[in-house]
């Protein structure tokens, strides 16, 4: 049984609870959550959390060095090295605040047997930081299509992707390249897993749930209103609801 560790680099934020129990809940019984903190608050938090709610199968891993930065986290230099300290088959991001819908792991497991891929994406709901449904996300992390506003430019959410440990073991580095080549993340992981692993799969279904709660409250609204904008074109674009991006296997 294939065992699946779902990730979180953390700061012990609000909305943790959400993310740790969404791990909790999974149809699919074989999943463990890594949480990694790097400051003397984080490790307090999250000690709390875990305390007050006790998960099953859930690690914390304390760093003795402080990578975030200005009060931003720098979790790319974390993930290129966690990945080699825990044990796992799969590996699934999760951020501070975002939850997987209960039948996720259940949905990746069966793409994942059905296809003999070598990694699998699921779609994303988009929250706004009180957990109000604002859309789907038809517009922008939808694997091999273009994001809606820009042509040629494809991409998958950082955390929408669930990839095996041979995949890590090879291009772990990106997240930390990405960072010291001032790269957008998620597109340059993005491009390097495709250039290198071409085999990926997609559960079709909105699993992933993403909370939009970083950055001060002008950036969050700009944010929405770029999503919302971005659904109503896509929506535009195909009527019928025939998207050509939902299919098994790219």
């Amino acid at each position: 049984m294939k065992l699946y560790n779902v990730y979180t680099p953390t700061l012990g934020e609000e909305g943790l609870e959400d993310t740790i129990e969404s791990v909790q809940t999974q149809s699919y019984s074989n999943v463990k959550h890594t949480l990694v903190t790097d400051t003397e608050k984080g490790h307090d938090q999250v000690r709390t959390i875990l305390n007050k709610l006790k998960p099953k199968n859930t690690l914390h891993f304390v760093l003795p060095e402080k990578i975030s930065k200005d009060g931003q986290f720098r979790p790319e230099h974390i993930s290129s090295g966690m990945i080699h300290l825990v044990n796992y088959d799969y590996w699934q991001p999760l951020g501070t605040g975002d939850w997987l819908d209960r039948q996720h792991f259940q949905n990746i497991n069966f793409v994942l047997e059905k296809h003999n891929v070598d990694w699998v994406f699921a779609f994303r709901n988009i929250y706004d930081k009180n957990k109000k449904f604002i859309c789907k996300d038809i517009f922008e992390s939808i694997g091999f299509y273009p994001v809606w506003s820009t042509e040629n430019y494809y991409i998958i959410d950082g955390q929408s992707w669930c990839v095996s440990k041979k995949m890590l073991m090879h291009l772990g580095n990106c997240f930390r390249f990405s960072r010291e080549n001032n790269q957008r993340t998620d597109k340059f992981v993005f491009d390097v897993f495709s250039k290198h692993y071409p085999k990926l799969g997609c559960t079709n279904e909105f699993t992933i749930n993403f909370r939009l709660n970083r950055g001060n409250d002008e950036q969050l609204e700009f944010a929405k209103q770029w999503y919302l904008q971005g659904h109503e074109e896509m929506v535009k674009r195909f009527p019928d609801g025939k998207y050509p991006w939902v299919k098994d296997v790219f």
